[in-house]
């Protein structure tokens, strides 16, 4: 039979740890592991990354990888992956029972993921509940121009952290302080809304009323913008994006387990990513 180590990894670990997991997700697009190794480097490099790691007791390399990101009270899994061809041997459950345990024990009060298809009945037996659905689009064009000139800048206003919190349900300010040492572009209008732009993907997109997320969308696009994780109401793609051209990458489901966040969903048109699995 064969036996399993569960690692906490360090930093020399997590870039081979999640090229296992963009090996289970099929995502063999140089660009896609680019931005997912960006992100784990900024994380990791201000100590709000946890990142755990499955090896076979007899092998070096990783089999699979889970990770979770803290703020406050909350604790967001981005990434949990299988090497494919053990997949359905119960290793994403042993990962997902350690992460839910050291949240547990850190007192962290609500878990946030997004689920693919193939892991929704995994978290839903874990105890996670469905929110909404949320998924990855490439931009293939955007022919429109935004209706309002907005707000460009690299650096955050202070009302950003009201209206998120507001919005999200959750106080995000250190993970903001954390994106303020990166390259952002940051695209708003005054207590109104707000995206970002890192890498090259727009997101988190909040606005008060749909016309101006439309139009964050568009200068975004027009900054560089290539990718978008786009909110979606109703289990569907809405007219709402139809002034994009959008190519699908991956669609998941938005879950939460523990204590509910009481988020305002009509405001939230784009996240800044997804955790998968």
């Amino acid at each position: 039979m064969i036996s399993y180590n569960i690692l906490y990894l360090n930093v020399n670990d997590y870039i081979p740890a999640l090229k296992v997991f963009c090996k289970a997700m099929g995502f063999e697009e140089e660009e896609i592991q680019n931005d997912m190794i960006s992100s784990v480097k900024m994380f990791y490099g201000h100590n709000n990354f946890i990142g755990i790691g499955i090896k076979k007791s007899t092998e070096k390399d990783y089999v699979g990888f889970g990770s979770l990101i803290p703020y406050k009270n909350t604790a967001w899994i981005p990434y949990v992956g299988i090497e494919p061809a053990i997949q359905k041997q119960g290793l994403g459950r042993l990962i997902m029972d350690q992460l839910i345990k050291i949240a547990l024990k850190n007192n962290w009060e609500t878990i946030e993921l997004c689920a693919s298809d193939a892991g929704i009945s995994l978290y839903n037996n874990l105890g996670f509940t469905n929110d909404y659905k949320a998924s990855i689009y490439k931009i293939v064009n955007c022919s429109e121009n935004p209706s309002e000139n907005l707000n460009v800048s690299n650096t955050f206003p202070e009302w950003i952290y009201s209206l998120d919190k507001e919005v999200l349900g959750t106080n995000r300010k250190n993970i903001f302080h954390i994106h303020k040492y990166n390259q952002l572009t940051i695209i708003s209008k005054e207590n109104e809304g707000y995206g970002i732009i890192y890498g090259k993907r727009i997101g988190p997109v909040i606005a008060n009323y749909p016309e101006l997320a439309k139009d964050i969308f568009k200068t975004a696009i027009k900054h560089g913008a290539e990718t978008v994780v786009l909110v979606e109401k109703d289990n569907a793609k809405t007219d709402f994006f139809s002034f994009m051209e959008l190519e699908l990458v991956i669609s998941t489901r938005k879950m939460t387990y523990g204590k509910a966040l009481l988020q305002d969903v009509k405001r939230i048109f784009g996240l800044r990513s997804l955790a998968y699995g």
